[in-house]
């Protein structure tokens, strides 16, 4: 076990972010090369029932499975029953659109294969991957990243078929017992739901989430998929990271050779400027020795997860949670704060700090009146600093406090401003716009053009649109400054931008890195609104709620 010391402080951090965020339930554990040194367990694993957390609570661990999927396929290769340069087509032959001549195992693995992300439109993974036949070619492969679950679900088809076995049976024979994971679970069915913590979702499943949002059971859904389909305790999944920091080396032998590790953990595709993606794994490098990290997030519904390891320092952490809690970020808060050995502190990785951790005054760039602009009837906002805390006012009248989401991203809990994030643009340190999806806000900083048109029949776009799929179920489009937005519900954006195609109402997707593999269409309009809106593999349609 670590020091009292360090041990305590790994409690109580553990105890604040989960309050923080509100999930209901957290277990983490910290391990080194040679075993568990710390657990921590907070909160209930079923809140009705006041079931506690406890080292033996499973939780659903989503996309770390992915790293479960691309050791497979590695392990695969070295026993020469595939290759990761090899079209997916040679493997699935059904899949006959040429596009999957050109994509390779290895664009699979690094999501550059120019596949859409995926929104489990289809009930079964094998009709999710047979679907993608029927789109519009997404980005060429080999291009930028673009996370892509589906693609992950299409090496688990091609594990199978090179196999003859399930995914389920493979990840047990190959991983699972192998690295003494026996409590895991290698498949979501209705049968192992009562093995597992509940897990909760927030009420309202069309607007940002803030910490104190009511919270309910979540919709439960079997899956099998290679994307993450995998549930364990702690204990369990720190097993998995200990693989990663023994180079591929488990208690009863090797899972990987030194080169396929090397292939698992290499910067193979830029995400960002300071993350790349390997296979199923992204990786950083780690401050302060010269190492490196490997790390990733896991979302289901209703369970947020998250491992962090770094493998230079021989340290790793995963957490669990059965609701809202960045365990990502978490793991990579307790691995940074670990003492080193012999008691020298050793600050091996810094997490992006967070929004609490910032001291009085730090957003006083902000303060200042916000004019409304395309002329939007409302009255001027004005941001008003209170010791370390902003208020928006308009009107002469407090709307509320602003709580931080993220640099310059705010959240209100006001029922007239709870829709959209405030998402507030600086010209050097101070604010010069703000908008609040389809509003736009201007402060005397503001350099930019003050007039913008429309998109053609953007009137006729705007709106809310649902569907009956619990893991993407709904998004708003709305137009601002001259363009048009598809809003997620959690407040991301995505700008749609006309393919030229006359009157098909068609858009590329793009985020701020560029465009997407994905395409949305409109179509059936009545009384001068679309009521449909086609998302790559999955159709919504227009919602009464605004």
């Amino acid at each position: 076990m670590a020091d009292m010391e360090h041990a305590a402080a790994i409690e109580r951090l553990v105890e604040r972010r989960a309050q923080a965020s509100g999930a209901p339930g957290v277990a983490m554990a910290v391990t080194t090369r040679h075993g568990v040194v710390h657990r921590a367990t907070w909160g209930f694993a079923n809140v009705d029932a006041r079931t506690p957390v406890t080292a033996e609570t499973r939780f659903q661990f989503g996309s770390i499975g992915k790293a479960f999927t691309a050791v497979m396929v590695l392990q695969l290769e070295h026993e020469g029953r595939l290759r990761v340069s090899a079209p997916v087509a040679d493997y699935l032959p059904w899949l006959s659109a040429p596009r999957f001549q050109l994509i390779t195992l290895r664009h699979l693995l690094t999501h550059s294969a120019g596949l859409i992300r995926g929104s489990d439109a289809a009930a079964d993974v094998r009709a999710e991957v047979f679907g993608l036949q029927g789109l519009a070619p997404g980005l060429p492969p080999g291009g930028r990243f673009q996370y892509s679950n589906v693609g992950y679900k299409m090496l688990g088809l091609v594990l199978e078929q090179v196999t003859g076995r399930p995914y389920g049976q493979l990840v047990r024979e190959r991983i699972l017992e192998p690295l003494d994971m026996h409590d895991a679970l290698e498949s979501i069915t209705h049968a192992v739901r009562p093995a597992l913590a509940v897990g909760y979702a927030p009420l309202f499943d069309d607007r940002p989430y803030s910490p104190g949002d009511p919270l309910v059971p979540a919709p439960w859904v079997e899956t099998d998929g290679a994307d993450g389909c995998l549930s364990a305790h702690a204990d369990d999944l720190a097993a998995f990271a200990r693989m990663l920091l023994n180079h591929g080396a488990g208690p009863h032998g090797t899972l990987l050779c030194p080169a396929h590790f090397d292939a698992l953990t290499a910067p193979h595709a830029t995400v960002d400027a300071g993350t790349a993606y390997g296979y199923g794994l992204f990786r950083a490098d780690a401050p302060g020795h010269g190492g490196f990290l490997v790390h990733h997030s896991g979302g289901m519904l209703g369970y947020h997860a998250g491992l962090a390891a770094d493998v230079t320092a021989g340290l790793a952490a995963v957490v669990l949670a059965n609701g809202p809690l960045d365990g990502e970020a978490l793991a990579q808060e307790v691995v940074g704060t670990l003492a080193g050995e012999g008691g020298e502190s050793r600050h091996v990785w810094a997490a992006a700090p967070s929004a609490d951790t910032e001291g009085p005054g730090a957003d006083r760039g902000l303060v200042g009146a916000y004019h409304p602009m395309d002329g939007d009837p409302t009255p001027e906002l004005e941001v008003r600093a209170h010791g370390a805390e902003i208020d928006l006012w308009q009107a002469g009248q407090r709307l509320g406090r602003l709580d931080r989401v993220d640099r310059d991203t705010y959240l209100l809990d006001h029922p007239a401003w709870r829709r959209f994030p405030l998402r507030f643009r600086r010209e050097g340190p101070v604010a010069a716009e703000l908008v609040h999806g389809g509003r736009w806000f201007s402060t005397l900083a503001y350099s930019g053009p003050l007039h913008f048109t429309p998109p053609p029949g953007a009137e006729a776009l705007v709106g809310h649109y649902r569907a009956h799929n619990p893991w993407v179920p709904n998004f708003r489009v709305v137009a601002r400054q001259g363009d048009l937005y598809l809003v997620w519900p959690g407040g991301s954006e995505w700008r749609l931008v006309p393919l030229g195609e006359p009157d098909a109402l068609r858009f590329r997707c793009h985020d701020s890195w560029g465009a997407l593999a994905e395409v949305v269409q409109f179509a059936a309009a009545v009384e001068g609104r679309m009521l449909e809106a086609q998302l790559a593999d999955q159709p919504y349609h227009r919602f009464f709620t605004p």
